[in-house]
């Protein structure tokens, strides 16, 4: 068994709420890396693609990491312990639901509370010893707060008598109701590469972040209908949702896109302080009485409006014109196994074009299995490749391997079967190389032979020997 990180680089509870950061902290247990991609799918959908539905947002979340939660039913006092380590050696973390009451060295919090209000992580046991580590998150949160900014989880290790005592004491709480719930695992259904969730992430933010599905201009749209502010604009909850969960969600973003840096903090920056400024003046203005400034929300509109035009900006740039794409400015030949006669392997070449319907690639249909060779003028770093496929479901390229060319043979990079994102983003981790290839084995999910490729980035640098 393994224990989950203390992820000092993360984030905290105010990126989504203490429950789902809990859960962002469990499925690291599987990769480190998922605890920034669970919030940044948790973002995209809670805002953009399934809002309240909290339950939907878990679950595709999950999906998308290729993982699954399932609460554990018949939990008593006697056999708690037995099903806790019966998971957990099944190489499954384990999620136990309190009130925060009711465990003694949370001091971070104030009042009683009656409801479920926090989890811990259990991740590792010692039978033995008869003792558990657990994570969790909120301990000694103003302490924390002055000496980083961010909110690591904290490492307990806890004697199993001590836990079935968390549980007898929420379970007199609770009722008998408490049983059914307060026990959750996750576990993996299926293996998914990182390029493959980036790649979704991709799919999905170009699908769902669009205006009008946007949450915050959906609230001013309901307050210039109706002319009056719900008391929810206090509710902490919306400000975490609206604002705080924009952080690793474009700063994943950023990641998949391979952004640069310098360009794209002002326009995040701006997104996120937009939506901020959106809801503090709300609330003042329903402070004030439930009198409300028309005009004032209409010019909060646009300005949010602005916002999405500069990220739009910067992501056009990136998929056609970076100035490190490697297939501008350093290609020597690129070559295939067939083209059509309009649509010839050059086309890939046309870097600058902005969605012209005519400027991709197409194989001929003779045969199923196709390939694109990429030829450097001199030695490489390959850092990563993102290839744009048909914008057609069916035509999209459904399985096929990247290669690179090294000590006179091919090194397979990444295989990617059953494709169904218009973007894939294949992570090279700084390959030295002076060619890439593509072997397409299915070329799309029709009945005929034909690959399209709309275009290739490859971003690296020109390495030079010291």
């Amino acid at each position: 068994m393994k224990k989950i990180d203390y992820h000092l680089d993360g984030y905290s509870v105010e990126v989504n709420n203490c429950l789902s950061y809990n859960i962002a902290g469990a499925v690291s247990y599987y990769e480190k890396k998922y605890l920034l991609i669970y919030c940044a799918f948790w973002g995209l959908y809670s805002n953009w693609a399934f809002k309240s539905d909290k339950n939907r947002v878990k679950d595709e979340t999950l999906k998308q990491l290729g993982l699954q939660s399932y609460k554990v039913n018949k939990i008593s006092y006697f056999n708690f312990i037995n099903v806790i380590c019966n998971i957990l050696e099944k190489g499954n973390p384990v999620i136990f639901y309190v009130s925060s009451s009711t465990i003694y060295y949370l001091i971070s919090y104030r009042h009683e509370i009656s409801y479920i209000n926090h989890s811990i992580i259990i991740d590792e046991i010692n039978k033995k010893f008869k003792l558990c580590h657990i994570r969790e998150n909120s301990i000694n949160k103003e302490l924390i707060t002055m000496l980083t900014n961010t909110q690591p989880f904290s490492d307990y290790i806890i004697p199993f008598n001590q836990l079935k005592k968390f549980y007898k004491n929420n379970r007199k709480l609770f009722g008998s109701n408490y049983t059914k719930y307060c026990l959750e695992f996750i576990t993996k259904k299926e293996n998914k590469s990182l390029e493959y969730i980036f790649q979704s992430f991709i799919n999905d933010f170009n699908k769902y972040f669009k205006i009008e599905n946007d949450m915050i201009l959906l609230l001013l749209n309901e307050v210039e209908e109706k002319k009056f502010i719900f008391d929810m604009i206090f509710d902490e909850q919306i400000h975490r949702t609206l604002i705080y969960s924009m952080k690793p969600m474009l700063d994943f973003l950023e990641e998949c896109y391979c952004l640069k840096k310098d360009e794209y903090l002002h326009a995040k920056n701006n997104f996120i302080d937009t939506r901020n400024m959106i809801l503090k003046n709300l609330c003042k203005q329903k402070q004030k009485g439930n009198f409300v400034d028309i005009n004032k929300v209409k010019e909060l509109k646009k300005k949010m409006i602005l916002c999405y035009d500069k990220i739009y900006c910067l992501l056009t740039k990136v998929k056609y014109n970076d100035i490190f794409n490697l297939i501008k400015s350093h290609i020597k030949e690129i070559s295939c196994d067939s083209q059509n006669s309009i649509y010839p392997i050059t086309n890939l070449l046309n870097v600058d074009e902005y969605c012209v319907e005519n400027s991709v690639w197409k194989s001929d249909n003779k045969t199923e299995e196709h390939w694109i060779m990429i030829e450097f003028k001199s030695l490489c770093i390959i850092k990563n490749i993102i290839i744009e496929h048909s914008h057609y479901e069916k035509a999209i390229t459904n399985s096929f391997s990247v290669y690179y060319y090294v000590n006179n043979g091919w090194e397979l990079i990444s295989s990617i079967f059953e494709n169904h994102a218009v973007f894939s983003n294949i992570i090279c981790n700084d390959i030295y190389t002076n060619k890439i290839k593509i072997l397409i084995s299915i070329p799309n999910c029709t009945n005929n032979f034909i690959a399209l490729i709309r275009k290739i980035k490859i971003k690296g640098a020109i390495y030079e020997k010291k």
